[in-house]
């Protein structure tokens, strides 16, 4: 979580501001807005470099990590994610006749997909679907798919992801508040 002192800064934009005090809080409510907007692309882009996850599983960003804005009341803007488990068949799988591997992080290598002595494989369903499954035993049913990390875990994921950024989200709002200020004082 971006924990940023509001108060602070409207006072501190209220001073730069001088006679046009009264435009803070909107200042303040645009910067953080798009420090928001920001942050959201950045999270994903890192998302992706640090996950083997193919572009389909971000398809909806607005979905999978909401932005609830500021506004001149509450100048506070928050980042939502929430998302299941992605199916293991999203990120980076190698199938062939006798061997099933798969590699969820880019950092780590592949890994074979063989539970008590049973291979995972690749199949598509009736429905459509294109899935990595492995059989509950010997007989034929029933199967069950391989699912992997969520959006949420990927983006909230503290030494890769949200961590790395995290820094750079209090810089983002600095610039982005003189930049408004800018726009203010220019008028």
């Amino acid at each position: 979580m971006i924990a940023l002192s509001t108060e602070v800064k409207l006072r501190a934009i209220e001073k730069q501001l001088g006679s046009l005090s009264n435009q803070a809080p909107k200042v303040l409510m645009r910067a953080v807005n798009d420090t928001a907007r920001q942050a959201q692309r950045d999270l994903f882009r890192e998302a992706k470099k640090t996950y083997t996850t193919k572009a389909s599983s971000f398809k909806n960003k607005d979905r999978a990590l909401k932005i609830k804005r500021a506004n001149q009341s509450s100048l506070q803007a928050h980042l939502l994610s929430n998302g299941e488990p992605l199916a293991l068949y999203g990120f980076k799988v190698s199938a062939s006749e006798s061997a099933t591997k798969a590699k969820v992080k880019t950092a780590n290598g592949m890994k074979n997909l063989i539970v008590d002595n049973r291979w995972a494989f690749v199949t598509k369903m009736r429905s459509g679907h294109v899935g990595v499954f492995q059989r509950q035993g010997d007989s034929r049913l029933p199967i069950h798919e391989f699912f992997s990390v969520s959006v949420p875990q990927m983006i909230g994921n503290e030494k890769e992801v949200y961590g790395k950024l995290e820094p750079e989200f209090q810089s983002m709002l600095e610039s982005n508040i003189q930049r408004e200020i800018q726009r203010v004082l220019n008028k």
